[in-house]
């Protein structure tokens, strides 16, 4: 869809910084089920001029370094992410984005799809998106939940 790229491109290029994820109730936008990354998440999205992106996200986890129980716990950071072009589409539900995966972390396996709905905006002189996984998946408690990301433009 070359005709989206063209309308909606200019504003999705540039570097974005993940300020909001959350795992919303399918059923209910306004239930926040959890911050899967906290109150600070660390993730990025760049998205070039051609329509390349790379997206990487950072959960930080307590492990132990050894099995040993006299050890103390260390921070590891669990890096997840992937790259590739991507393609606008625009149906029923919105606009949205699916890329091609060309280098991914196991989550995201080379040569599939990562689907995404997009919105974007402009709020007191900053620019933002909200990018959404298009597949839901179940919570442990039965309900079913998506995740809700926010980003802003910083570059």
């Amino acid at each position: 869809m070359a005709e989206l790229w063209k309308t909606h491109g200019a504003y999705i290029v540039g570097l974005w910084k993940c300020i909001s994820f959350e795992i919303q109730d399918v059923n209910d936008n306004n239930q926040i089920l959890g911050y899967p990354m906290g109150s600070d998440p660390l993730a990025r999205v760049q998205v070039s001029p051609s329509g390349y992106l790379s997206a990487h996200l950072a959960t930080p986890k307590t492990a132990s370094a050894s099995k040993d129980a006299d050890t103390v716990p260390v921070a590891e950071t669990v890096l997840t992410g992937y790259c590739g072009y991507l393609t606008m589409f625009k149906d029923a539900e919105g606009l949205g984005w699916k890329t091609k995966v060309d280098i991914g972390s196991d989550r995201h396996p080379v040569g599939g799809f990562e689907e995404r709905r997009l919105r974007y905006w402009a709020e007191g002189g900053k620019s933002f998106m909200e990018l959404s996984p298009a597949r839901e998946f179940p919570l442990p408690d039965g309900k079913m939940g998506k995740g809700v990301l926010i980003w802003e433009k910083i570059e």
